[in-house]
C-alpha cells in the first residue's frame, strides 16, 4: 500500500503560472492533447492506490474525470481559474456519483495546504516543467472557428536550464475574421538524476522510472518520456 502524503492547501492568489485565459477554451480541442496516451496509465495507478488521489495541474479534467468514472475519489488542484471552470462544466455532464468523487481547488502547487491525506499524488503532462513541440495541425472549435497552433523558442538559458517561448494561436472565425493570440511561457528542463535528487530531498523513495505510459523502463526508447513513480518516506 502506498503511504499517505500529508500536505495543506491555503487560499492563494494563483496566477496560473502565466497561463492565458483563452487556453482553457482551446485545450480540449488540440489533437495532441486529446489523443495523448497517458490516461489509462494514471487511471490504473489511481485504481491500484485505491485513492484518494491528488492531481496537480488537473486542468480541464482530462485525467481527473476518467479517474472519477473509475470509482476513485480524486482532488484536483490548478492555478488557472479558467481551466477549473472548464473542468466544472465537463463535470456537469457526468453522473452524480462521478461528480461526488471530485473536489476541485484553485491554488498554487508550489504553496498549498490540505487537511487530509492521499494515497497517490500525480503531476500529469508536464506541469512540473512549467510546471512544445513543432507546429500543431489545425483543429476546429465547436462554434466553427479553426485554429492553428505554432510554437517558437525565444531564448534558451542553458545555465539555468530555462527555455522561454511562445505558443501562437492563429484563429479564423466563420465570418473570415482572423486573430493572433499569443501565450508566452517559460519552462525548465529537468534531467533524470536531478529530478531523482529533488525527490530524495523532498522525502520520497524512487520506485520506477518509465520511458512511456506502457510502463516500459527508462532508456528503452529515445527520447521518450520521463515518468517517475515515488513513495513517500516516513
Amino acid at each position: 500500500m502506498m503511504p499517505f502524503l500529508r500536505q495543506r492547501i491555503p487560499a492563494v492568489n494563483a496566477s496560473g503560472y502565466g497561463l492565458a485565459p483563452f487556453i482553457a477554451e482551446f485545450y480540449d480541442h488540440v489533437p495532441r492533447y486529446a489523443t495523448r496516451a497517458d490516461v489509462d496509465f494514471y487511471v490504473k495507478a489511481a485504481a491500484e492506490s485505491a485513492g484518494p488521489v491528488l492531481e496537480f495541474g488537473c486542468g480541464t479534467g482530462r485525467i481527473l474525470i476518467p479517474t472519477a468514472r473509475a470509482g476513485i475519489e480524486i482532488a484536483g488542484l490548478d492555478a488557472a481559474a479558467a481551466m477549473l471552470a472548464a473542468c466544472r462544466r465537463r463535470l456537469e455532464a457526468e453522473l452524480p456519483e462521478v461528480q461526488a468523487r471530485v473536489g476541485l481547488h484553485h491554488g498554487d502547487m508550489r504553496r498549498f495546504e490540505f487537511q487530509r491525506r492521499f494515497r497517490l499524488v500525480t503531476i500529469p503532462f508536464r506541469p512540473f516543467q512549467h510546471l512544445v513541440t513543432d507546429e500543431e495541425p489545425s483543429f476546429t472549435l465547436p462554434d466553427g472557428r479553426t485554429v492553428v497552433r505554432r510554437h517558437r523558442m525565444l531564448e534558451r538559458d542553458l545555465i539555468n536550464q530555462v527555455n522561454t517561448g511562445e505558443l501562437v494561436y492563429y484563429v479564423r472565425h466563420a465570418d473570415g475574421r482572423e486573430e493572433r493570440l499569443v501565450h508566452a511561457l517559460r519552462m525548465r528542463c529537468t534531467f533524470r538524476f536531478e529530478a531523482e535528487h529533488l525527490l530524495a530531498r523532498a522525502g520520497f523513495t524512487l520506485e520506477h522510472v518509465y520511458s512511456d505510459f506502457d510502463r516500459s523502463p527508462y532508456g528503452k526508447e529515445y527520447p521518450g518520456e520521463l515518468i517517475f513513480v515515488a513513495r513517500r518516506t516516513d
